[in-house]
Parts: C-alpha cells; sequence; structure tokens
C-alpha cells in the first residue's frame, strides 16, 4: 500500500495531485494534508491541494479494506518554498514497480538497512541519472521499518555520495514517531548538482533505547543484481560483500533537470551602461556565490562585481561592444548566460 505526489517541491500557491497506487479494492479513502487546502479529502484518488505557505508539510492516507484498516504517513512530503523554484521535484530510485519492501532481520547481527552488530554504520543505492541532462538533488526519502520506543535527540542523517563515496551534502533531522511515519524526508539545505552516478543513503543513528531500520526490496538471487551498498568497518562494499544480502534500499532522491531553468531565472536589466550590468538572482536558490566573464573566444575578461540583497552589478574594467560569456557559479553548480554589451558613450 502507497500513495504518490506529482511533485513534492514546490512554491507557495502550486497545487500538488496525489494519486493512491495501493493494491487491492479498497472500501474507502481519507487524506489528511497539512498545510493543504483543503486540509482534508474523502474519496478516492487523484486528489488536487493547493499549498499557500511556506513550510514542510505531511501527508497521510487512511485506507479501509473489507477485512482491515491501514493508516500511511509520510512525514516531511512537501516542501514550499517561498519563491519561485528553478526547478519541480521528481523522484530517482533503484526499485522497480513490482518491488516489495520490508524489514529485514539477521538474527541476533541486527537488522538490514538499521541498527546491526557487524560493524556497518551506513547505507547507499547506487543511482544512476541521465548522463546528458544536468540534474540537482534537493533531499532523500527514506522508508522507515522500525524505530525505538524513545526517539528524542535521535538525528537521522542523510547522504548524498559521488562516484567515489566522497560526500557531495548531508543533512539530518531528529527522529518522531508519533504518527509511525512510513516515509521520512530528509530536505537539503540547498539543492546541489549530480553526475550520473551517485549514492544517496544515510548513516544508521544510534539510540540505546531500541531498534531503528529501514525498509528494502525483497532480497534476490545470486543470478540478479542489486544497487544497495553499506559502509562496514569504515570501507564501502555491496551489501552482498558486508551482509551476503542481494538487494536495494527503498529509497527515493528528490531530483530536477535543469536543461535551462537557471538561465530563464536570471533577469537582466533592460539597458546595459557604460559596462554595468544589473541581474536580478532573487529567484535562485543558493549559499556560495561567484561569477567570471570571458569572450566569445574563451578569455576571461577583467571585471568586479557587488552582490547586495540577490541584486549583481557586473561592471567590465574596460568596456567593449561585444558578446560576452558569464559563468555563473552556486554552490557546486555552474552554468553560462550569453549577453551583448553594448557601450552607449
Amino acid at each position: 500500500r502507497s500513495f504518490t505526489a506529482d511533485q513534492n517541491r514546490i512554491v507557495t500557491g502550486d497545487r500538488v495531485k496525489y494519486s493512491d497506487i495501493s493494491t487491492g479494492e479498497p472500501v474507502s479513502h481519507q487524506w489528511t494534508f497539512e498545510g493543504g487546502e483543503p486540509g482534508s479529502w474523502t474519496g478516492p484518488d487523484p486528489v488536487d491541494i493547493q499549498y499557500n505557505n511556506p513550510g514542510t508539510y505531511d501527508a497521510t492516507l487512511l485506507i479501509e479494506y473489507e477485512e482491515f484498516t491501514d493508516t500511511l504517513h509520510y512525514r516531511d512530503f512537501i516542501k514550499v518554498e517561498p519563491e519561485s523554484l528553478l526547478f519541480a521535484g521528481i523522484g530517482l530510485k533503484s526499485l522497480n514497480k513490482e518491488d516489495a519492501i520490508q524489514n529485514y532481520n539477521l538474527g541476533s547481527q541486527g537488522w538490514i538497512a538499521g541498527n546491526n552488530s557487524i560493524g556497518i554504520d551506513a547505507f547507499a543505492n547506487k543511482l544512476i541519472a541521465s548522463p546528458d541532462t544536468l540534474m540537482v538533488a534537493s533531499g532523500i526519502r527514506i522508508p522507515i521499518g522500525m524505530l525505538p520506543g524513545s526517539v528524542t535527540g535521535t538525528y537521522l542523517t542523510a547522504v548524498l555520495w559521488d562516484s567515489a563515496f566522497g560526500k557531495i551534502i548531508s543533512d539530518s533531522i531528529e527522529l518522531n514517531n508519533e504518527p509511525f511515519p512510513d516515509y521520512q524526508t530528509i530536505w537539503f539545505r540547498h539543492p546541489v548538482g549530480i553526475e550520473s552516478l551517485v549514492y544517496a543513503g544515510f548513516v544508521v543513528p544510534v539510540n540505546q533505547t531500541g531498534t531503528f531500520c529501514t525498509k528494502i526490496a525483497t532480497p534476490k538471487s545470486l543470478a540478479e543484481k542489486g544497487s544497495a551498498f553499506a559502509r562496514r568497518n569504515g570501507k564501502w562494499m555491496s551489501l552482498y560483500e558486508a551482509a551476503g544480502i542481494i538487494s536495494d534500499l527503498g529509497i527515493v532522491l528528490e531530483t530536477s533537470y535543469l536543461f535551462n531553468d537557471f538561465n530563464s531565472q536570471i533577469k537582466i536589466a533592460s539597458r546595459i551602461t557604460d559596462g554595468k550590468v544589473f541581474f536580478d538572482l532573487s529567484q535562485l536558490v543558493y549559499d556560495n556565490f561567484d561569477v567570471q566573464v570571458y569572450d566569445m573566444l574563451g578569455r576571461q575578461i577583467i571585471s568586479t562585481y557587488y552582490l547586495y540583497d540577490k541584486t549583481l552589478e557586473l561592471e567590465f574594467i574596460v568596456p567593449v561592444t561585444g558578446m560576452y560569456l558569464i559563468r555563473f557559479s552556486l554552490d557546486n553548480l555552474s552554468f553560462t548566460k550569453k549577453i551583448l554589451l553594448v557601450k552607449t558613450r
């Protein structure tokens, strides 16, 4: 039993369409949308919900069958940004549509993927993105299998690693088991660019009062391939090498295609005078910023810039009429915008 949303990283005023993808023949559906309008809905999907206030919100579906009732709770499922985004969110995962996920017990050695006694302190999935399209990642959604009875002060850290298991970014969230979450989303503080091959996963939280584990796909045969990896005694290896299991984690990496969205979000003043160009960067999300200027032959042009309130003033030291390439660097993303500079006097 599960449900999906057509996007889950949006801006204020946008709408999200929810769909129940559970199997069987439900008798009734009762939806609850924290922060949404309407905040609840009774009936089958699709359900179209609007979000008007920035924040991070849960979504819940109570499904009633003839024999039983089940509740699905996705914590921090929807992230609503206060200003225009560069992209709309989509999920990248290794699971097939028909794959079931479950808790997996190693007996006295603990749980996969979770607390264990065999030296594994982190789990990750190998994920392959489109090699010819720039993508960014904004968070990781993790299926929760078990939580300790008391989780106060226990943090779950989601991590994105590159192809050599070098850390790209990580963020943490304090666990909460009321109500019990089927999925917990950890959003990164800012989106990051990713290569075609990355590893997305988490560090196993330490809690002395109970067991933590996440769900993995039903283990596969030796003839099949799995995408799950584990860090055992400080060394990364396949989950099969680490624990004798061929499987995939049930995680989802929240990603987006960039295309030319960065360029379309950067506004240029209608007039460019005396070598000064003004850019409006208010629609972009970033922590670190840099800019370089090149002519059409690839030679770097001497320039200075001032950045205040996300307005960039770029001044050419020797303004010359012509076409130039402005290379922007936001965090670990880089992209180029072309401008025509006209010397007016």
